[in-house]
């Protein structure tokens, strides 16, 4: 018989004591599952489910095995005398010690559903006046107005979603203070990272369910554009926009505001994934 054994990887100190014949493990093709039988004080009752159900978090996970995760939890009391007195408090019995079956598995979700991500891929249409185009071949430039072509801009929105997000983790005076703005370095998209200037941070969707035990569990969502225009083999940022009296012809030019501001400022984006 162990003494002092955890019930959790990292977990607390609860008085637990392994039992003869624990643990035992059951292992398929589809599956692994390993389940032990723990003796502990009737008063640390309370902590050990809170260790093994942490709120706004995976359950814990099997010592030293990441992959297997607390499945279930029943508790008894630890071979009690029927001879022995209960004793009653508000209402209900309590023991000295507590049998405690701890059965882990390897969770129907994983890791990944802490984070999910969204990709939509498609464009805006721009529309050259034909001040700025000529026909192939010509150096004359089109004049009046009835020949405008047309352009799609690449685009990406990018959703990501973090889930299971405790009430109080929620970076609120970041997402506010950072809405509206472009990445000032590069951004992780997941697949790549998009150059700098490219990436607009369009605003935060939040939402919270009450669970069964009447916590709060919340999820955000952050919403992000990322603009794919180039010129030649440079990234066309937000800042950027289409100036027909370019010299030596038209062409994408970063812009400002007659105060020498950006019209879209820079942050760091990244702070938020």
């Amino acid at each position: 018989m162990a003494s002092s054994v955890r019930a959790t990887n990292g977990g607390v100190d609860l008085a637990l004591e392994e039992l003869t014949g624990s643990p035992t493990a059951s292992f398929g093709r589809q599956s692994r599952t390993i389940k032990r039988e723990l003796k502990l004080p009737w008063v640390n009752i309370d902590a050990l489910i809170a260790e093994c159900y942490p709120n706004a978090a995976s359950p814990g996970a099997y010592p030293g095995l990441s992959y297997l995760s607390v499945d279930t939890l029943d508790i008894k009391p630890f071979h009690p005398d029927p001879g022995d007195e209960v004793t009653i408090s508000s209402g209900v019995a309590i023991y000295e010690l507590a049998h405690a079956s701890i059965s882990y598995s390897i969770l129907e979700y994983d890791s990944s559903d802490l984070l999910s991500r969204t990709f939509s891929i498609g464009g805006e249409v721009m529309t050259y006046p034909s001040k700025s185009l000529r026909w192939k071949g010509d150096t004359t430039i089109l004049k009046g107005d009835s020949i405008a072509g047309g352009k799609i801009i690449p685009m990406i929105q990018h959703s990501i979603t973090k889930h299971k997000v405790a009430g109080g983790s929620i970076p609120y005076s970041t997402m506010r203070s950072l809405i509206g703005h472009i990445n000032s370095s590069a951004f992780d998209t997941g697949a790549a990272n998009a150059a700098i200037g490219t990436v607009l941070y369009m605003g935060t969707e939040i939402n919270f369910t009450f669970r069964s035990d009447g916590q709060k569990e919340y999820s955000l969502t952050n919403s992000f554009q990322e603009r794919l225009a180039k010129q030649g083999a440079q990234s066309v940022g937000w800042n950027y926009f289409w100036r027909d009296d370019a010299w030596p012809g038209a062409a994408w030019e970063e812009i400002e505001t007659t105060k020498g501001e950006p019209i879209y400022p820079s942050g760091n984006l990244n702070s938020l994934l």
